[in-house]
């Protein structure tokens, strides 16, 4: 019986040992950063030299598109907000985040348009060290949302979301797909997938293999 007892209390010692040596710490660091209103946070991705948190700050009257970039030790890189200019009352809001070549980091989502509601898209692009380069909009005449993006290595990024459309007797959404070349800023084409069948769908995330499809 002591015997019994003596080698599980072993058996237990060198597994508390071997867990110690092969599994990773958790909770590594936590941070803490507070912007001036309520956020919520819609993706975080690790980039290259970082990582990147993308969310929406909402204050009263307006919301703004807001990331954060941290180190890989979890201290603060730089803070930014970015705001499409839609007119008094708007909403900006961040739903999707990636990294394209160079280190820029491109930002998708929508905006409020104050007389017509949630019926703009946008994308915004900002160099690595937060600065925005450009933004688009997209202006259509129903609720339609960019809400995930991906790029490749050769300044593409491909955007989905969704589209509202009406068929002359209702409603509904498709979802859209579109390529951007950053450079140009230009839209290069654009798939509606399901938009013949009717079939109302909203994309969750897209992503690029190393053959370039999606």
């Amino acid at each position: 019986m002591k015997t019994s007892r003596r080698q599980f209390l072993m058996s237990l010692v060198i597994g508390l040992i071997w867990l110690t040596l092969t599994v990773p710490a958790f909770g590594a660091w936590s941070t803490i950063y507070e912007h001036n209103g309520t956020v919520e946070v819609a993706q975080i991705i690790t980039g290259s030299d970082g990582i990147y948190v993308a969310g929406t700050v909402n204050r009263t009257g307006n919301a703004n598109i807001v990331v954060n970039k941290y180190n890989f030790d979890g201290s603060l890189a730089w803070p930014t907000a970015y705001e499409y200019d839609s007119g008094g009352g708007k909403k900006d809001e961040a739903y999707g985040l990636a990294q394209a070549s160079g280190g820029r980091i491109v930002v998708v989502g929508a905006t409020q348009n104050p007389t017509t509601g949630w019926n703009w898209k946008v994308i915004c692009l900002s160099n690595s060290d937060g600065h925005m380069i450009w933004n688009k909009a997209i202006l259509s005449d129903y609720e339609d949302k960019a809400l995930c993006v991906a790029a490749d290595d050769s300044d593409n990024v491909y955007v989905a979301g969704y589209v509202t459309a009406n068929d002359g007797y209702d409603f509904y959404q498709a979802t859209e797909i579109r390529k951007w070349n950053v450079a140009s800023k230009e839209s290069i084409w654009m798939q509606y997938p399901g938009y013949q069948r009717r079939v109302a769908d909203t994309p969750m995330f897209i992503r690029t293999d190393n053959l370039g499809s999606l």
